[in-house]
């Protein structure tokens, strides 16, 4: 519990301390924050929610992400949302102990927010299919594994004519077999994620 009240407070400060500091920075119009398709790369870190007795604290999750967002939908004089996307993002990486590897392809809906100065919040929502490799899957109870990923962040850009931004954003991801198999032993944690995209 100590853990993951660390994490929540971490996230807070990492992502408000940038918000409050653009309030001094001029504001940039909207339509200065590219619109087109951008891809990115991120590194993931989550700690387990154990709901149940039966439940072991551990392992830890570590995952590395391919993204792409793809804007599609911008609504007309709206206060608050930019623009919707569709994120499709290819996942790879591996339960610390014992060492389950999961390799993965989700597709959340993006909504960015209006921006302001060099920041841009986001929220990230959808369903995955992944492949988790280990001869005993100790952690969850088969191959096929569904997951459902939500998010919340901040965009930031590394300069003020960059398109380049950095990304950070914190969540949660639950895994299930999806009743495929007698024991559907779940997994969810409580996760943190770092990006760059172009």
């Amino acid at each position: 519990m100590k853990k993951t009240a660390f994490f929540a407070g971490l996230f807070a400060l990492l992502v408000f301390l940038p918000a409050i500091a653009s309030a001094e920075e001029n504001v940039v119009n909207a339509d200065s924050w590219n619109k087109k398709i951008t891809y990115g790369f991120g590194m993931e870190y989550g700690r387990r929610i154990v709901l149940t007795q039966s439940q072991r604290p551990n392992p830890d999750i570590f995952l590395g992400s391919f993204q792409v967002v793809i804007p599609f939908y911008t609504p007309p004089k709206n206060r608050f949302i930019q623009n919707i996307s569709v994120s499709p993002q290819a996942t790879f990486g591996t339960l610390i102990s014992p060492r389950e590897t999961i390799v993965g392809f989700e597709l959340p809906l993006r909504i960015h927010f209006r921006p302001s100065g060099r920041n841009r919040f986001f929220a990230d929502l959808g369903p995955g299919i992944n492949n988790v490799g280990h001869r005993d899957r100790v952690e969850v109870s088969g191959r096929l594994q569904f997951s459902l990923l939500g998010r919340f962040g901040i965009e930031r850009r590394l300069s003020e004519k960059s398109s380049r931004t950095w990304e950070l954003s914190g969540g949660f991801r639950h895994y299930s077999d999806g009743g495929t198999h007698r024991r559907n032993q779940d997994f969810n944690a409580i996760m943190i994620r770092l990006a760059i995209n172009f």
